[in-house]
């Protein structure tokens, strides 16, 4: 079992969405502030890239976390799986 699934679920994507947006406001006003009371774009550029590195970091690897209300299907029933091969013999 590995310690990383590669599946989101919808709750996962709402929330990975939230994180992208607190992320990358909170880093956005603070890179202005820092800009502004230094006089430095360079510095609030380097901020802003900080705060898009750390929001990847965050939001791009499938974490456990995204995945706490998996999708349950219903197991597939005979009756579907006999009448989808009796459609493919009929096609051929």
């Amino acid at each position: 079992m590995a310690l990383i699934q590669d599946d989101i679920d919808f709750k996962g994507q709402e929330l990975t969405e939230k994180l992208m947006q607190l992320i990358l406001i909170v880093f956005a006003v603070i890179s202005f502030v820092v800009g502004f009371i230094m006089q430095s774009v360079r510095i609030s550029c380097y901020i802003m890239l900080a705060g898009m590195i750390i929001t990847a970091l965050v939001i791009l690897p499938p974490w456990p976390f995204y995945n706490k209300n998996p999708i349950k299907f219903l197991p597939v029933q005979k009756k579907e799986v006999e009448e989808k091969k009796e459609k493919e013999k009929k096609a051929n």
